[in-house]
């Protein structure tokens, strides 16, 4: 490939063939794209590196190769990894070392080929490490409006199913029923539902994570298992808070004003 402004000023265009002269023998090679917005590769020929390595006469030798992983934000523990390996204990080392910080990576590079020398590039890194932190401090804003305005939703829904059915409620009290047995049987109806909706909420959210991950970032994300309890425990816990308020008009109904209309 060739980048946009060398393409440009020599005229050249996919098809074209060039002859690259080597340190032993040239090469030629066929353009098969040209590099937009690439700022630094903008004047560049870029090709693969046996092809370099030809052409410079050092085959299976490099000078420098740059690595892109998929890295979880910094943290106290890594930025403490990173000022001094030695001050983390056994415990810190083990999940330091295990998990996928650019510092550990780049270590374990150096681990694993010996003789080199591995740099993380720490800008990008941190800003991206901020950025990550930004998001998910704005979706546990949004998670917890979303909690309220749930616990909000099931309060009206139960205020107006009570209404509806008080005649039903009047007719409980007055075969002896008691205020807990009936908020037990709006609340058992309630839990249900919740049930219900919270694991089709935990795959709704999944699928739609997963759609934003890769419209964003051109790759999907794996499944936390964990969400599915925590999205159902959740659900349970607002149904429940929210039918404690509804509940009161519960103990203020009368048999028979319900049943008679009476006041």
């Amino acid at each position: 490939m060739i980048g946009e402004a060398l393409a440009n000023r020599e005229n050249f265009k996919v098809g074209d063939i060039l002859k690259l002269s080597g340190k032993n023998a040239g090469k030629d090679v066929k353009i098969v794209g040209i590099l937009k917005g690439a700022s630094e590769q903008s004047h560049k020929i870029v090709g693969s590196l046996k092809l370099a390595q030809e052409l410079s006469g050092h085959i299976g030798e490099f000078a420098k190769a740059e690595v892109s992983a998929m890295t979880i934000p910094e943290n106290d523990l890594s930025l403490k990894a990173r000022r001094n390996l030695d001050n983390l204990d056994s415990a810190e080392y083990d999940l330091w070392y295990c998990s996928a910080y650019v510092s550990s990576i780049a270590y374990q590079i150096e681990e694993s080929i010996p003789g080199i020398s591995a740099k993380a590039s720490l800008q990008v890194s941190d800003a991206e490490s901020n950025i990550v932190k930004k998001i998910q401090s704005l979706m546990g804003i949004v998670s917890i409006l979303a909690l309220v305005v749930s616990a909000i939703g099931i309060t009206s829904l139960m205020t107006s199913e009570i209404y509806r059915r008080k005649k039903e409620i009047g007719l409980l009290k007055a075969i002896g029923a008691s205020n807990f047995e009936i908020y037990t049987l709006f609340a058992s109806e309630s839990l249900v539902v919740a049930f219900v909706a919270g694991i089709l909420g935990a795959f709704l959210g999944y699928a739609l994570s997963y759609a934003m991950a890769y419209a964003i970032f051109s790759h999907g994300i794996g499944i936390a298992w964990i969400a599915l309890p925590i999205s159902v425990a959740f659900a349970l816990l607002i149904s429940v808070v929210g039918s404690l308020i509804p509940m009161r008009n519960v103990i203020n109904l009368l048999p028979a004003e319900v049943l008679y209309d009476r006041k």
